[in-house]
């Protein structure tokens, strides 16, 4: 009898002693004649076991040593097991109900569970479709187990492009059919243990599901270097969970898709939602949210509905309103990259906030702020006051900056989802760029301490703060970026100032003037473009290839942020009569704005350490306040972060003097 299986053995009929050896352990089956075993199967190790169907068994020789430090010889003991494969070394042991129309893989373990089934309909969450944004529908993404966080970007907020939308969902779809095979499958050494059921599910390599409640209709995409980790209570249906999820302690997800190394637990609620990677849900809910990359929710009061996050934190008690109750929840917003929440903050949307800025207040009027990235939006007495550029020289920005990348727990390589960490970034300066010229327009104009035509209020001040701090992260980004260059090669470097400078570039090339957020991977809208004209013409048109094509876009991204910075030098710093006097002039106000920088940051963080933050130290004695204060926290000179900034701001000043008196120097 020839079955195949993963494993390409020939398997055999029974004969007819391991019959009666398998009658006498307790074993039972409706027809012998369709259960199969290894040439090297053992009776001995299959016990009290009912075969339905057509069954295929492999052979038994591993030992396993469960937790506690318990060992087990592998083998079938307690099972009904209907049309299964169980593939060599495996342990199925004291399952209350039954398994059917699964394969189980070799070396895997299978114990303490209620009923693992597939039913005909079964699509293991490949095909799904999530109303993402909207609830009433109009943004729906297909979700499918090589799903990247572009092609989720593009496909959601691209409804405009219906041709391109229609190929990605047909791409989607066609990849999902491939993968209803009608049986469930648990990866070689996976561990399941101690769940109630698990009904259409495709379980990845060395997965560990213990104690959950109840699977239903979902893949669990990981592997050896990366597995799937799914505890107890949990509650999932209609579900992707990528490599390194985890999913544990009674939350609940419908229709969602989870990003690589993103974990969910403490009860958190999610429906219609794309996770992006590293994020992580505890307690709250979300609904029909896009959430991009390193999305952070800890609070049980906590809801997130109808928004797109990356790289944000929401406060406890943050809410958002979908829904004005006309024609339902269809309303939508959008927080920019690297912004938070504060404490009790809520909006009313649609609403658009930029990049890296605080939320705090009730808000209800529908503003865009995205020009004003880096801001504090403020909510008082109806109004929406905005103070530009404040969280650039704030001391939890540039701790975000430090903490995202060694935050990044994706261990499959190479990763799915493009991301780039950079605050500063073309992105970020171009949007800084329009709201820049509207700053000196408001201050030319005299309009500091006035609501303007859209509906945001300055005060006193702050258009002048905002002027300099952009001013600031200007001269930090392109200083860095033109640093970088002239380390790398700095003839070539002085040749495209140069040509920008004249408005002609080398070779015809197109300098990027749009720059996006796409899902986490910051590119230029031209070479997205370019990409997404292939996969209209069906250049491509494999779920596969796209994510390739993804990924060679994200790889290309770095030098193509820097070739912007030197294209764009002569806008930002013009009259400049060369370009190695333009270079000069750049990197000087780099040095010189990075220790301004860091005086602020400093500043900033030391408002930790100041007596207003040791009141509640020295409980039993106040004299004794500073000295607990100090035991517990440190001093500014004591503390890393501040050493940092020090060792920072001198490499940087080093950098330039070298770069001055080596590669630019007058004697050159």
């Amino acid at each position: 009898m020839a079955i195949n299986t993963e494993q390409s053995i020939d398997y055999r009929p029974l004969e007819e002693a391991e019959i009666i050896c398998l009658r006498q352990q307790g074993c039972m089956a409706d027809d012998w004649q369709l259960v199969a075993v290894h040439p090297a199967f053992d009776a001995t190790y299959v016990r009290n076991t009912r075969f339905i169907g057509r069954n295929v068994l492999g052979c038994f020789r591993r030992m396993f040593t469960l937790e506690g430090g318990v060992p087990i010889h592998s083998g079938i003991d307690g099972a009904t097991l209907c049309n299964c494969v169980v593939e060599d070394d495996c342990l199925i042991f004291h399952n209350t109900g039954y398994i059917a129309d699964t394969t189980i893989a070799h070396d895997s373990i299978v114990m303490d569970v209620g009923c693992i089934l597939t039913t005909p309909d079964a699509t293991f969450g490949q095909g799904v479709a999530l109303s993402v944004l909207s609830e009433s529908g109009g943004r729906e993404l297909i979700i499918h187990d090589r799903l990247t966080a572009q092609e989720a970007y593009v496909e959601v907020f691209y409804r405009h492009d219906a041709q391109l939308v229609e190929h990605l969902k047909g791409m989607a779809e066609s990849y999902a059919r491939q993968h209803h095979t009608g049986r469930n499958h648990i990866g070689p050494h996976a561990q399941v243990q101690g769940c109630a059921r698990l009904q259409n599910v495709h379980i990845g390599a060395y997965a560990i599901v213990r104690g959950a409640a109840r699977l239903v209709n979902g893949t669990l995409a990981g592997s050896q270097t990366d597995p799937v980790f799914v505890g107890s209570m949990v509650v999932a249906e209609d579900f992707i969970a990528a490599a390194g999820a985890r999913l544990d302690t009674g939350c609940m997800l419908t229709r969602c898709y989870v990003g690589q190394a993103s974990a969910i637990g403490h009860g958190f609620t999610a429906t219609d939602c794309y996770i992006g990677c590293n994020c992580q849900f505890e307690n709250g809910e979300a609904c029909a949210v896009f959430a991009g990359p390193y999305t952070v929710s800890h609070h049980k009061s906590t809801l997130l509905i109808g928004g797109a996050f990356s790289f944000f934190n929401a406060g406890s008690g943050t809410n958002q309103s979908n829904h004005m109750y006309k024609l339902g929840p269809c309303h939508q917003g959008v927080l920019e990259r690297g912004c938070k929440a504060a404490s009790g903050s809520y909006i009313l949307w649609p609403l658009r906030v930029g990049a890296f800025s605080l939320v705090t207040g009730h808000h209800t009027r529908h503003v865009d702020t995205s020009d004003f990235p880096f801001s504090y939006l403020i909510a008082e007495g109806g109004d929406t006051t905005l103070l530009p550029g404040i969280t650039f020289r704030n001391a939890g920005t540039l701790r975000d900056l430090r903490k995202w990348p060694q935050r990044d727990n994706r261990r499959e390589l190479p990763p799915v989802d493009g991301v780039t960490f950079d605050v500063l970034s073309p992105y970020t300066m171009t949007k800084m760029a329009r709201g820049l010229a509207r700053l000196e327009h408001m201050a030319g104009a005299g309009d500091e301490d006035r609501a303007t035509a859209d509906g945001l209020h300055l005060p006193s001040g702050a258009v002048s703060k905002g002027i300099t701090l952009y001013r600031m992260a200007a001269d930090l980004f392109f200083g860095r970026e033109l640093a970088a260059a002239m380390e790398q090669d700095a003839s070539a470097t002085l040749a495209l100032v140069s040509a920008a400078m004249s408005g002609t570039f080398p070779g015809g090339e197109v300098r990027e003037e749009v720059w996006v957020d796409a899902g986490g991977l910051i590119v230029g809208r031209h070479a997205l473009e370019t990409l997404l004209c292939d996969v209209r013409a069906g250049r491509l048109a494999d779920v596969t290839f796209l994510s390739e094509a993804f990924r060679r876009l994200a790889a290309e991204t770095s030098d193509a942020m820097r070739r912007w910075a030197l294209c764009t030098l002569p806008e930002w710093y013009p009259g400049s009569s060369d370009a190695t006097g333009l270079c000069r002039d750049v990197l000087r106000r780099y040095a010189s704005s990075h220790n301004r920088w860091v005086g602020l940051v400093a500043d900033d963080a030391a408002k930790e350490f100041a007596p207003s933050a040791r009141v509640s130290f020295g409980i039993d004695d106040a004299g004794m306040a500073d000295a607990d204060f100090e035991a517990v926290r440190g001093t500014c000179r004591s503390d890393a972060f501040f050493e940092t900034l020090r060792v920072d701001d001198a490499r940087v000043a080093a950098r330039v003097e070298t770069i001055l008196t080596t590669l630019l120097s007058d004697d050159l």
